[in-house]
């Protein structure tokens, strides 16, 4: 048993992830030599290649165990937190991210791209000058946008404190080397 958290883990797969990336961008320029040249055989390279994937995938699997272990408190207010697994919160935050910045655009009435180039416009219909009024306020959409970004705020926040739990799993003794 080891007792590690989520940025041990992180650490160990971009260590995993370059030295799969070293091994992958010499892969190619081993597979032929000038008499005069000493290179790392092909062999050797897909050899540490596929041990680097072995360990990425094996770490991954421990990662999601990690993060299925952990469990998060995500502050809604200063009354109500919501109890989640760090895998949950992770899952949640880029749809959350996404979501806030859909409000934010709204604020912009941002256009489609079509409407560069063929000039329409959506909240006006051409034949009647007839104009579409707005669904909601600015200030209506200004306090979606604020508890969108305090959603946010608030995953992110509990995925960092989420990732510096200390836990116990086992995992072989080589695999964060």
């Amino acid at each position: 048993m080891v007792k590690l958290n989520g940025f041990r883990l992180q650490s160990g797969l971009r260590d995993l992830e370059l030295k799969k990336q070293a091994a992958e961008s010499e892969f190619q320029d081993s597979l032929h030599f000038f008499a005069n040249e000493s290179k790392t055989s092909p062999e050797k390279l897909m050899e540490v290649y596929v041990d680097a994937e072995r360990k990425l995938s094996h770490l991954q699997e421990i990662q999601s165990r990690y993060n299925l272990k952990v469990e998060v408190s995500v502050r809604l207010n200063e009354k109500n937190t919501l109890k989640m697994s760090l895998q949950h919160a992770i899952k949640l935050v880029g749809g959350a991210a996404r979501a806030e910045k859909l409000w934010r655009e709204a604020t912009n009435g941002k256009k489609s791209v079509r409407s560069y180039y063929h000039k329409d416009d959506s909240t006006v219909r051409s034949k009647d000058n007839e104009y579409a009024q707005p669904a909601m306020t600015p200030s209506q959409i200004a306090s979606q946008i604020r508890d969108a970004s305090r959603f946010v705020s608030a995953l992110r926040e509990a995925i960092q404190v989420g990732n510096s739990t200390n836990v116990e799993l086992d995992i072989p003794a080589n695999l964060l080397e």
